[in-house]
């Protein structure tokens, strides 16, 4: 190879070890760290926060197995979060979404005025602590209710 030739992208050897010298100084951060260090860290606490955020919804779950009157707790508590969520949707153009905002509201409050009733109800009748028979029974209750009052919420004296 002849001295000043062009070689790859670099024009000689001082190019390249220049260059070579270049990411070498920036591969370290102020502190003298290395940079991979630093990245390594910085996925070590992704990894930890990503489990802590994704982990909260099973938190519930994993937290009561085997009492039953913390899982109906819990479970009635999501059901009134899913409502809460569909209320948003009372502005929306839509009469069907509209109506549903207004079941969910209703819903919600139901289950809110007579959470403790619908507890000693599921433990009375023995329902389980499945997800699908919980949501059950906690559908037909509001249903039940919601029927025998005319379509109509008011305040009835006992749910249960």
């Amino acid at each position: 190879m002849q001295p000043g030739s062009v070689v790859g992208p670099f024009r000689n050897d001082d190019d390249a070890a220049s260059l070579i010298s270049a990411i070498a100084v920036h591969n370290f951060n102020r502190k003298g760290e290395s940079i991979m260090k630093t990245s390594r860290k910085t996925i070590g606490v992704i990894v930890i926060l990503s489990f802590v955020f994704f982990g909260l919804p099973a938190f519930c779950d994993e937290q009561t197995t085997g009492d039953a009157e913390a899982i109906y707790t819990c479970a009635i508590d999501k059901e009134i979060a899913n409502c809460q969520a569909k209320i948003e949707r009372k502005n929306s153009r839509s009469a069907n979404l509209q109506r549903d905002a207004v079941k969910a509201s209703v819903k919600a409050g139901f289950l809110k005025e007579y959470k403790k009733e619908i507890i000693a109800a599921m433990k009375r009748e023995n329902i389980g602590t499945k997800d699908y028979q919980i949501n059950h029974f906690l559908n037909a209750k509001f249903f039940e209710v919601f029927t025998s009052a005319g379509g109509q919420y008011r305040a009835v004296g006992r749910c249960c």
